[in-house]
């Protein structure tokens, strides 16, 4: 019988685990930081904490991805509440939040009023908001079990007074003036741009990751809606997927050419976000 931690670690690689999804697992099982975790192999599991080792090495194995089971995941150095109802946050989409903080220092704005179109488990918005102590955030999702784990986000971040959630489709039914619209959609295609791993088709949810035949079908209805408000924001950014870049290009051509426009790439040279400044 697995009773130490060192012996449960070791059964996890017996069984093929990686070291890394090992440790993680086991951190969260004891809550022990990596330190004294290392310095306490031997120390006994009581029987509930083994067998949620046990049967949650399986379920990694079986690509259950380890914030499901842990039902945290860290963005923007902050930790967030999620579930098997959001989209788990991902690092490249860090980039956004270093764009609108860059953007409105850079500008010298005040009492910054956010949009963030499919807030999801409100990683992006909550973590620009919590670097802007003056500035307001509204979240906007068709999923009204998202919007209750941002809602969850927001008060565990302490900065709920500043959030507002909506649950309506884009920006269909909204009609206040913003200064900034981020937007993180679901982009990977069901045809074109089918660019996904197997372990997030069978454990994410659908609705957060696709976006029609080529992954592009929401963006275009938020472009629309846009250019249909008598409002404009002062700029707008939003995230795509791998080989989109083209197809995102001839969007933003056909919606926005009255204004400049530009596609960054990420960290890891991949183009990434597209940028509409609308004055």
């Amino acid at each position: 019988m697995n009773i130490t931690i060192e012996e449960n670690l070791d059964f996890a690689k017996q069984k093929g685990l990686n070291n890394i999804d090992s440790w993680a697992l086991m951190k969260f099982v004891t809550g022990m930081e990596d330190s004294k975790l290392f310095l306490s192999n031997d120390r006994e599991l009581t029987l509930e904490q083994r067998d949620f080792f046990i049967e949650n090495v399986e379920n990694l194995l079986n690509g259950k991805p380890l914030a499901y089971i842990t039902g945290k995941k860290e963005f923007y150095n902050l930790e967030f509440f999620v579930n098997n109802n959001v989209l788990i946050p991902r690092p490249e989409s860090e980039l956004i939040v270093d764009m609108v903080l860059e953007f409105v220092k850079k500008n010298g704005l005040k009492d910054v009023i956010i949009a963030d179109i499919g807030t999801g488990s409100g990683c992006i918005l909550l973590a620009i908001i919590k670097n802007l102590k003056e500035s307001n955030g509204i979240g906007i999702d068709i999923s009204k079990k998202a919007l209750e784990v941002a809602n969850s986000n927001a008060e565990n971040l302490g900065i709920g007074k500043q959030i507002t959630l909506l649950n309506c489709d884009l920006l269909d039914s909204f009609n206040d003036k913003v200064d900034i619209i981020v937007a993180n959609l679901p982009y990977i295609g069901k045809v074109r741009f089918n660019f996904v791993a197997g372990n997030v088709l069978n454990n994410e949810p659908e609705i957060a990751l696709f976006g029609g035949d080529d992954g592009l079908d929401l963006y275009r209805k938020l472009f629309q809606q846009i250019n249909q408000k008598t409002w404009k924001p002062k700029i707008m950014f939003g995230e795509f997927g791998f080989g989109q870049e083209e197809l995102m290009l001839d969007l933003l051509r056909q919606y926005f050419k009255e204004y400049h426009f530009e596609i960054i790439n990420d960290l890891a040279g991949i183009p990434r976000i597209f940028i509409v400044k609308f004055n």
